[in-house]
């Protein structure tokens, strides 16, 4: 098991990205809480159902608005 799921290029730069999911309106996270893993930026990406995909750092509690939804993050 490692600190992330996908491992991805974003504007010429590799992120590494922790994906989880859940049908709440909240997770609890208590997985790798730091926004760089090894110098390449970190991020936590929940999927809330519907569509509802949002795109953060990592920290312990999360809601459907926390964070940026994937187009914003893709742009």
């Amino acid at each position: 098991m490692g600190v992330a799921d996908l491992i991805c290029l974003r504007k010429g730069r590799c992120v590494l990205l922790q994906i989880k999911a859940t049908k709440s309106k909240r997770i609890y996270y208590d997985g790798y809480m730091k926004t760089t893993f090894q110098g390449f930026p970190f991020y936590l990406v929940v999927d809330f159902g519907y569509g509802r995909i949002r795109i953060t750092e990592p920290k312990a509690k999360l809601s459907v608005y926390d964070g940026d939804d994937l187009e914003k993050f893709a742009k």
